[in-house]
């Protein structure tokens, strides 16, 4: 019967679905990939939370690249209107 189980994986996922149909993971094996899967998640958290703030917070006023830009209209208008 496993064999049958096996043969239908393999068609289904080839040779990589029989070694994992036919291998079972032992307690530390499954402990080690827990405390592996904690340590990657704890370690996306901050750069997610960072990512989040950044693109919520938004200074108050104009910032330097805005001001230049306005200025520079405002110069170039000026300067059109004495022409």
């Amino acid at each position: 019967r496993l064999r049958r189980r096996a043969a239908g994986v393999a068609r289904e996922y080839g040779a990589g679905g029989i070694l994992a149909a036919e291998t079972t993971l032992s307690g530390a094996g499954l402990r080690g990939l827990q405390v592996q899967l904690v340590a990657a998640s704890g370690a996306a958290l901050p750069v997610l939370l960072v990512n989040t703030a950044l693109a919520v917070y938004k200074p108050r006023g104009m910032t330097r690249y805005g001001w230049r830009k306005q200025y520079e209209q405002q110069h170039e208008q000026h300067k059109e209107s004495q022409l």
